[in-house]
C-alpha cells in the first residue's frame, strides 16, 4: 500500500478536501491495480478501505458471511475482504496526520504455525490478538471496484 497516494472519499466516491469533516469519510482510496474476475479475465480496479467499520458486533464467521453478501449485491465489486493486519498498521501510520486510526476490528489474517496449520484468526485492538473467531467486534473492509464502472457500493 503506497501511503502517499491515499485519500479519503465520501459515500459518492468523490475525493474529500484536506479540511473535510470527519463524518464525511466513507472510504480511503488506495490506488489502482489489476485483479482477475471469476472468468479469469484481467480487470483494472480501484482499491478502497472503509473509513469506519462496515459491520458491528460480528464474529469472524458472521463477518465473512456479510462480506460475501456485500460482494454479491454489488456486481461492480470484484473482491471484498476483511482488512489485514499489515494494512491496519500502514493505515494507522498514515492516519496520524489525519486524525484517523483503526482501533478495533476483525481481520482476514490467520496464524500459521511451523506445521502450516491455522491456529486461529487475528483481531485488532491496538495490537494483534488471536482467537477462534468468536470475539465480537466491528469489521473494516478492503474492497476492489471495477475502474471502468461507476464507483458505488451498496452496503
Amino acid at each position: 500500500m503506497e501511503l502517499s497516494n491515499l485519500i479519503f472519499v465520501d459515500r459518492f466516491f468523490k475525493p474529500l478536501p484536506k479540511d473535510h469533516k470527519k463524518s464525511d469519510r466513507f472510504a480511503i482510496f488506495c490506488g489502482e491495480t489489476t485483479l482477475f474476475d471469476s472468468s479469469n479475465n484481467e480487470v483494472k480496479v480501484f482499491q478502497y478501505v472503509t473509513a469506519t467499520p462496515v459491520f458491528t458486533n460480528v464474529t469472524q464467521s458472521l463477518a465473512n458471511i456479510q462480506r460475501f453478501k456485500l460482494k454479491n449485491n454489488n456486481p461492480n465489486c470484484i473482491s471484498a475482504e476483511l482488512i489485514e493486519i499489515s494494512d491496519i498498521e500502514a493505515l494507522n501510520k498514515w492516519g496520524k496526520d489525519f486524525d484517523f486510526q483503526i482501533t478495533n476490528t476483525r481481520t482476514s489474517s490467520v496464524l500459521d504455525d511451523w506445521h502450516g496449520r491455522i491456529d486461529g484468526y487475528y483481531y485488532w485492538t491496538n495490537w494483534k490478538f488471536v482467537d477462534g473467531g468468536e470475539t465480537r467486534m466491528g469489521a473494516y473492509l478492503k474492497f476492489y471496484l471495477k475502474a471502468d464502472e461507476p464507483q458505488k457500493l451498496v452496503l
